[in-house]
């Protein structure tokens, strides 16, 4: 802590981080880089544009020679950013970071050493496992933004082109289809194809398209398995709401930390399954992540099993934390309560379909 009041308060230097009080640093490197020029945040939230051109209708990165002045700006942000964060590490945290490509993989690499929040960036996987955390769009893994945020003309006619079709090849399980397009434009893989950052990875998984999943997880690397939308949910957390069995298990095994990453609302993909009334996908993967619960992850998850019927794991959780049996709602209201005004026997557990599904995909 003294360590961070005596390096004062310069507005011309970064905050250094010397591998204590990480959140407060965090926050303070956030504000830091904005200050000094806003679109440098961006590259370390979303990454790098990378130089490319056309070859036999495939993307290709750029030799140095071939950048333009458009393209040496952009490496330009890149380097600047990589710079800024360098400088604010001493030397012990430096070398656990110096083989990272990107600012973006620092951010993030740092981001899971602390906190062992999972959130797998290219180059490097860490050992340590997840924690719970808060979701934050700061801890986001995003996809390839390229289709929804850039202007230019080309940009936006190839996400009418491609984007549009490739999302409808995905909720109707045209593999082949998808794949002719793909092979034009192979970034399209692990890019944002709709509002919402959903993924094709996210659309297919959300329209139980087993046969389609199949496929795109033989051409998906392991860090585009667990890309998230804008609200922080995974294609995990789609497939655990539409309840399909198949699709989750093929995802957890291409990384079997799916089941601990937070989405929106900071619930895990259980609290999906819970408040979708999946009662086999939530007995599934109660044992998988009651290890990072906090306190309010058990008694939300608590509350809505006994609100949607689902007395076992409403009993499982209650034997699990005994004092879960004295917790409140936010209407202060307990689980005797509840059941006291609950028309339906205890016996007469149930996990139907619920009428209103909750939405989880804003696109």
């Amino acid at each position: 802590m003294s360590k961070m009041n005596n390096e004062g308060h310069s507005i011309l230097r970064p905050p250094c981080f010397d591998g204590k009080n990480y959140s407060d640093w965090k926050e303070r490197m956030r504000i830091f880089i904005q200050s000094v020029d806003f679109k440098l945040w961006f590259v370390i939230k979303n990454g790098p544009k990378i130089p490319t051109k056309l070859v036999s209708n495939e993307a290709v990165e750029k030799s140095e020679d071939e950048n333009d002045e458009e393209d040496m700006k952009n490496l330009e942000l890149e380097a600047k950013a990589r710079n800024i964060l360098y400088c604010a590490m001493n030397q012990d945290c430096l070398e656990n970071f110096s083989n990272a490509n990107t600012a973006k993989q620092i951010w993030d690499e740092l981001e899971r050493e602390m906190t062992g929040y999972n959130s797998p960036t290219p180059h490097r996987q860490s050992s340590n496992s997840p924690t719970a955390s808060d979701s934050d769009t700061d801890q986001f893994t995003t996809p390839d933004l390229y289709y929804l945020q850039e202007t230019t003309r080309e940009a936006m006619d190839k996400f009418l082109n491609l984007c549009v079709p490739l999302h409808k090849h995905a909720l109707c399980g045209n593999w082949e289809a998808a794949k002719t397009i793909l092979n034009k434009e192979s970034r399209l893989k692990h890019a944002a194809i709709a509002t919402g950052w959903a993924t094709l990875l996210h659309v297919a998984a959300g329209a139980n398209q087993v046969q389609f999943v199949k496929e795109l997880l033989n051409i998906l690397d392991d860090e585009h398995v667990a890309l998230q939308d804008i609200k922080g949910n995974t294609a995990f957390s789609f497939a655990v709401a539409s309840g399909n069995m198949t699709i989750v298990k093929l995802l957890m095994g291409r990384n079997e930390y799916l089941p601990s990453m937070r989405g929106g609302g900071g619930h895990t993909p259980l609290q999906f399954a819970v408040m979708q009334g999946k009662c086999d996908m939530a007995r599934y993967l109660y044992d998988k992540t009651k290890r990072v619960f906090e306190n309010h992850d058990r008694k939300s998850l608590f509350f809505a099993s006994i609100k949607t019927g689902n007395y076992h794991m409403a009993l499982q959780m209650a034997t699990d934390w005994k004092e879960l049996a004295y917790a409140r709602d936010q209407n202060e209201d307990t689980a005797l309560h509840l059941l006291a005004l609950n028309q339906n026997p205890l016996s007469s557990c149930h996990c139907s379909e619920l009428q209103n599904p909750i939405n989880i995909n804003p696109a």
